[in-house]
């Protein structure tokens, strides 16, 4: 069986690049080529590299309302490409990944497959499907994974595969029309990280993409703070799985190797969760000496001076911290279990060594007020990143406490559409 699996488009739909690889989606390849079976991946919000990182997010501010024309336009470039790799490709099976701001773009392109065949199996998962499996209620969606959907994935096309339809129920992870019912199976059970603990990055394909693109990995999954606004534990877990340093210094360097990508990105959710196993991770990364650069994310109250330090040496120019407020009053209502005063001290830290770091804020709290605001606008002017901020506007995320509070006292915007809701 030939399977494809498609990345959807949104920031190409602006004109902006952010190269990205297709993390999920390499996981979900990996699994399935473990399993014998022939599959690729094509990149549809992939863009060749063109401006600055503060241009590109002053474009996407500009041209955000592009967007919707875009989605809409069935002779836009990119659904040609997408109708066209199809066709090329003749899969058996397409499957895509859902974000709240990809989903329009996720559920199109599965429409698509089946408007050139009808008899092509379409999948749709990610965190909007898992969190939310009712949007997956499409005629043109023959089945959901809910859950982390590597082994749910295989197990359905090996049923697929075999014709063994009766069975799609047991499998874990699997919802599905039954007759005019959608059937919302048990969602897939977390994964050990280190069962699939490296992306197929060698089934991308249809395009020449920019060595960096590869960089993208993660140590490990799950994140044990529970800040209203964020659904990553919902998606990932509140249990922390760690992949073990020798496979992540493995992956590093072959991607550095094979495709001579210089530039990597961390993508944990909270990079220096365990100061010890950081520690570790980065002393084997500095002994390999391959002279590259990589950005991480974690939190100001994760941060000394001994994982700055080493952070810097093994060539780290950028560290992301989510700070979202300078109101001591909005960081206890959100959860954050941070301080301003600490938020300081941690800057402070970090210009000492004079590392590069960047800086997480949120805007729009349900209770913020204008007094918060003003002070999340002073402490920005104060703490002034070397790397920018990145400014997003809250998004009540389903299934979050703050989801809740906005239901409760009637807040919630009236749209399912959240793609106006993005960095």
């Amino acid at each position: 069986m030939r399977i494809l699996l498609i990345q959807p488009p949104f920031y190409r739909f602006l004109n902006v690049t952010i190269n990205y690889f297709p993390l999920g989606l390499g996981y979900i390849g990996a699994a399935l080529l473990k399993a014998g079976y022939e599959v690729k991946i094509y990149h549809a919000d992939y863009m060749p590299r063109s401006s600055n990182l503060e241009t590109k997010y002053r474009e996407i501010m500009k041209s955000h309302e592009y967007y919707w024309d875009a989605l809409t336009n069935d002779s836009h470039e990119c659904w040609c490409d997408i109708r066209k790799v199809i066709g090329m490709y003749n899969p058996d099976i397409v499957g895509t990944t859902a974000m709240d701001v990809t989903y329009p773009s996720a559920t199109k392109i599965l429409k698509i497959a089946k408007d050139i065949n009808s008899d092509i199996v379409t999948v749709l998962g990610g965190p909007s499907i898992t969190i939310r499996p009712q949007m997956a209620r499409k005629k043109f969606i023959d089945y959901a994974i809910v859950g982390e959907g590597e082994e749910a994935f295989v197990s359905l096309v090996n049923n697929i595969k075999k014709g063994s339809y009766d069975n799609l129920k047991n499998i874990k992870g699997v919802c599905l029309w039954d007759d005019n019912n959608f059937y919302i199976g048990e969602r897939a059970p977390y994964i050990d990280a280190n069962k699939y603990s490296k992306p197929a990055r060698e089934i991308l394909s249809f395009k020449k993409y920019d060595s960096d693109v590869y960089g993208d990995i993660i140590t490990s999954r799950g994140c044990p703070f529970k800040c209203y606004y964020c659904n990553a534990p919902i998606v990932s877990g509140t249990q922390v799985r760690y992949r073990k340093i020798k496979n992540v210094i493995e992956e590093i360097t072959e991607v550095h190797e094979n495709y001579g990508t210089r530039y990597f990105h961390f993508y944990d959710d909270v990079f220096t969760l365990n100061k010890n196993r950081t520690m570790k991770l980065l002393t084997e990364l500095e002994k390999c000496n391959l002279d590259i650069r990589f950005w991480c994310n974690t939190r100001t109250d994760l941060l000394d001076t001994d994982i700055v330090k080493s952070l810097k040496s093994a060539g780290c120019d950028e560290v992301a911290i989510g700070i979202e407020s300078g109101s001591d009053r909005i960081l206890k209502l959100i959860n954050k279990k941070i301080t301003v005063k600490q938020i300081k001290e941690c800057i402070e830290l970090l210009n000492k060594w004079d590392m590069g770091w960047s800086a997480f804020i949120m805007l729009g709290f349900p209770m913020e007020t204008e007094e918060d605001i003003r002070k999340t606008i002073k402490l920005m002017e104060e703490i002034d990143p070397p790397r920018g901020f990145v400014i997003s506007l809250f998004t009540p995320y389903y299934g979050t406490p703050l989801y809740e509070y906005m239901k409760k006292y009637k807040l919630l915007p009236d749209t399912e559409y959240w793609g106006f809701y993005t960095h």
